[in-house]
């Protein structure tokens, strides 16, 4: 019985004692170091990728203006060079006219060919004349980033070109980088104690 007092004296004494108490602060201090150091770095990375990938979407969405002039300019031939600018990637493209009525979908499965739609960005677009872009995330938490760059005959805005993307390759990918992050840490934290 007295075996089991002083062993449990001896454990309340090194628990006590300054080494572990200044063990404890550093692996504090640096978790919280490699915490706020993380939150930063995944947030610049997530930004760097979303605004890259804008502004490839607004470079498409504009060729595909410049290439179409107006809702009423799409010919077969048209609707080919768009199918091939965007080809090699997920990106959806939609040409509507002012009444926000659609004229060409490169969606083939979808139904939407002279029906309204009413996107936050083709809404800027149509009533502001100049390019917009929203970022949504859907009940599932699949994020898009859509871009509606307005089509413009005689300085009056006449339609629109709507591009939409799934960014699940960047959440992915910054995803993996949170992950490897904590890892790390983990490791950090176990090799300073």
């Amino acid at each position: 019985n007295g075996v089991l007092v002083i062993t449990i004296r001896k454990i309340k004494e090194f628990f006590m004692s300054i080494r572990v108490s200044m063990m404890a602060t550093y692996v504090a201090a640096i978790l919280i170091s490699l915490i706020l150091l993380s939150v930063y770095i995944l947030g610049a990375l997530t930004d760097s990728l979303y605004n890259t990938e804008r502004v490839n979407l607004y470079t498409k969405a504009n060729i595909i203006s410049d290439l179409i002039k107006t809702p009423d300019g799409i010919t077969p031939e048209t609707s080919a060079g768009i199918k091939q600018i965007l080809s090699g990637s997920n990106m959806r493209s939609i040409v509507v006219r002012p009444d926000y009525r659609v004229c060409l979908d490169t969606n083939a499965d979808s139904d939407v060919m002279g029906k309204v739609i009413v996107r936050e960005a083709v809404i800027k677009c149509m009533q502001a004349g100049e390019q917009a872009h929203a970022i949504n995330k859907s009940n599932s938490d699949m994020t898009t980033m859509s871009v509606a760059v307005p089509l413009i005959d005689g300085g009056k805005t006449v339609g629109a070109v709507y591009l939409v993307e799934s960014l699940y390759d960047i959440d992915m990918t910054i995803s993996g980088i949170r992950n490897d992050l904590i890892v790390f840490g983990i490791i950090i934290s176990i090799l300073v104690a």
